[in-house]
Order: C-alpha cells, then structure tokens, then sequence
C-alpha cells in the first residue's frame, strides 16, 4: 500500500505535493484484515503509519463513525498536523521546470562527457534548463555505468573488470588488509620491457585505497601495465609488503622476466631528515655532486678518457663525498649519506653505474607522477569522493583509452613525445 502511495505521489512530483496546499490526492486501498487479531483503532493506526511514512505528513486521531447500515463498517478520521507559514519575499517564487524524457536521454547518450559539456549542448534548445539539472540527472544516470555491486564496491569493481575484458590478477585480503590488481592492454605490448617506474597515489576514491602502478616506456612516454589497489586505513607495513610481493610475483608468472632497472621514490621521511641537517648555504653544493655521482657510468668516460669499473664509481665517488664533508665539517651530514646514500647496498639502487653494461632511459618517477597528475585534474575532479568501482571505471573507460591512442600515435608516427 505504501509504495502505491508513493508512486501517486511521484506522479503529482514530491516537492510540488509537499509544499502546495491546492494539490490533492486521491488514494484507495483494499487491504485484507482477516489475519490480524488487533481491534479496528489499533489497525486503523498501523495504516495511517503507513501513510505518514509515503507522504511525509503527521496524522492526529479526530473520530470514529460506525454505519447505520452495516455495524461492521467503520470510519476512523484523522487530522493532518501542518503548518501555516506565511513568507515575505520580494521576489516572486520561481517556476518549476522538470527534465522531460527527451533531455534524459540526451544526457544518457552523452554521458561520456562531463555535466558542463553536456549543458553547453543542451541549453540552446532548452533556455529553462539549469546546470544543477543536468549534473543530478548526469550523476545518477551515470551510477548505472559502474555500480555492479552497492553495497560492496570491491566486489562492484571486479565485475566491471571482467564485464570489459580485463584480467583481474589478485583480489584477496592479506592480514585483514584487502587489495585488488588487474593489467592493461599495455602489459602485453610491453612485456619485455626492462624498465618500470613503480609509484603510488592516495586519496582517489571514498574508501581510502592506495594506488599503485606499474609504468612501462615507449620512445620516451609512460604507459601504465597494471594498476594495484591497496586498502590504506589499516597501516600494516608488513602486510603492504607482502601484498607488493604478491602483484610483483604475478607479475613475473605472467611474463614479465627482463626487469633490470626498477624506479621508485625514496623515502620522503628520509628528505625531510636530509633538509634538517644539512646547512642551506651547502645544500645546493652537496645536491649538485650527488647528481654528479648518479650519471658516472663505466660506458661514459671520466675527465681523463679512462672508463672506471662500477666498483671504482662507487668508491671514487663516496671518498669524494666524504673528503667534501671533512673538508667542511659536516660530520652528521656524512653520517646521513653514508646510511642512506653511499652504503654499497644503497648505492646500487639509485646510481645509474650500478649496471655497467647499461644505461636506463629512465632518471626519475616523473612519468609515473605525470600519469597522477592527469587522473587527478583531468577524471577525479569531477567526482566527489568517488566509489571504487568508478575510479576503475575512469581508468577503463577514459584514461585506458586515451593513452591507447596516443601509443598507435607515435607507434606509426603520427605524433612525437612531448621531450
């Protein structure tokens, strides 16, 4: 009964029922008593319940009239409880203009497009037609683009996945920690690669997941492999790890063999650490021979022409380090570069003659930083605090797509990279 209520109510519009006191209603029901033991004012309260629930009023018990004809039927009346407001405004009460079908369906088919996008076609044929309107209508038409699942966006997410072809490699719950990963059409394209840039972001969607990627290369640009959600609430170090060891693993079993450069940011506690100790007038200097010291390679030659083994890198450029240190009595600053710098199992992970047969293309996370860039100001933003399964749903249907573009781009040479 309440829902019949509900959709006579819908037919006249809510708002209009609600706030116009010329607007009626007329409403019937047969509704079977047979089972219920209740005398009739105990049951006519249980349907005037049901009413106030479907029309949003409040009902006060006035009488109760029994027929002449039939002492079995019996007439319960009930007072609406309403105010009277009066309000003085200097302007008149705008018009009420709805979104008829037409409108509707033009959003649907255009709800590849942002809300504004969608006004700017929209608003020539219909002068009444206000941007408010169209990103309501946009935002819940567009919910049924994604939502799989309402009520668990994970599970949400991996359906969509399968719905457009993806593999999902994991989708698991490590130490109470839950993770979801899946590849791209890229990882087949570049699955003999021997660089990747590994780097997450944070703040993408509603449930808090971390967001890893793995960025593969082609003639100088960035293109993401495989995408790794990481549940962030729950800061376990060790469960992270693992995870990271999992989605690496697949990884490999897939096929992805010939890493030999491995790019990813540096601890940012250790940066601030650096910042507090080092002195600013000595900062740029102590940066500049770090750069130094990263590019000397064994294939590069030294001032002298003599190409040093990665051993005589490494050493060379740690006495230099120190005897700049001594020289200007930094002796924490050396401390802090020794551990976290020129230690040997420090050293090979960010100097470039740590390989010396090769020189990676790479010299820093910026692609991957890009690749965050263009997800969170050019998707994201459009979107407050959204699901999971609809940040899966940009990536698919939006950034995918577009980098799939450019890649045919410069494969037939249609378009250079930006450097």
């Amino acid at each position: 009964m309440s829902k019949q209520l509900f959709v006579k109510i819908l037919e006249i519009d809510t708002n209009e029922y609600l706030e116009n006191d010329l607007t009626g209603i007329d409403f019937n029901c047969n509704i079977s008593i047979d089972m219920m033991d209740d005398d009739p004012k105990k049951l006519s309260k249980m349907i005037i319940d049901l009413i106030s629930e479907s029309d949003g009023y409040y009902y006060i018990y006035k009488d109760s009239y029994t027929s002449k004809k039939a002492s079995d039927i019996l007439i319960f009346r009930y007072k609406c409880s309403q105010f009277n407001l009066q309000h003085s405004i200097i302007h008149k009460r705008p018009e009420r203009f709805g979104v008829n079908e037409n409108i509707k369906e033009e959003i649907r088919k255009n709800i590849h497009l942002t809300p504004s996008d969608i006004y700017r076609i929209l608003e020539h044929d219909n002068p009444n037609l206000t941007q408010k309107q169209v990103h309501a209508w946009w935002s819940m038409l567009i919910k049924q683009e994604y939502i799989r699942d309402d009520k668990n966006q994970l599970n949400s997410a991996e359906v969509l996945l399968n719905e457009y072809g993806y593999k999902t490699l994991l989708n698991n719950t490590k130490d109470g920690v839950k993770f979801l990963s899946f590849t791209t059409p890229f990882f087949e394209k570049m699955i003999e690669t021997q660089e990747i840039v590994v780097d997450a972001t944070y703040k993408t969607n509603v449930l808090g997941y971390e967001l890893y990627a793995i960025i593969g290369q082609f003639d100088g640009s960035g293109f993401a492999m495989a995408y790794l959600f990481v549940e962030g609430s729950k800061k376990s170090d060790g469960a992270r790890t693992e995870i990271l060891t999992l989605f690496f693993r697949a990884l490999y079993d897939l096929g992805m063999k010939n890493i030999q450069f491995f790019l990813t940011d540096k601890d940012f506690a250790q940066i601030s650490a650096a910042q507090q100790i080092w002195p600013h007038a000595l900062r740029s200097k102590i940066i500049e021979i770090l750069e130094i010291h990263m590019h000397r390679h064994s294939l590069i030659p030294n001032i002298n022409g003599y190409h040093l083994s990665a051993e005589e890198i490494w050493r060379e450029s740690a006495y230099e380090m120190y005897e700049f240190c001594f020289g200007n009595d930094l002796r924490n600053v050396w401390a802090y570069l020794w551990t976290n710098w020129y230690k040997k199992e420090i050293w090979i992970l960010w100097a470039h003659s740590a390989i010396p047969e090769k020189i990676c293309m790479f010299r820093t996370t910026m692609l991957s930083e890009s690749h965050w860039k263009v997800i969170k100001r050019d998707y994201l933003p459009k979107f407050f605090r959204p699901r999971l399964d609809l940040v899966i749903y940009v990536l698919l249907t939006r950034l995918i797509p577009h980098h799939q573009q450019q890649y045919n781009k410069y494969l037939c040479g249609r378009e250079k990279p930006s450097w």
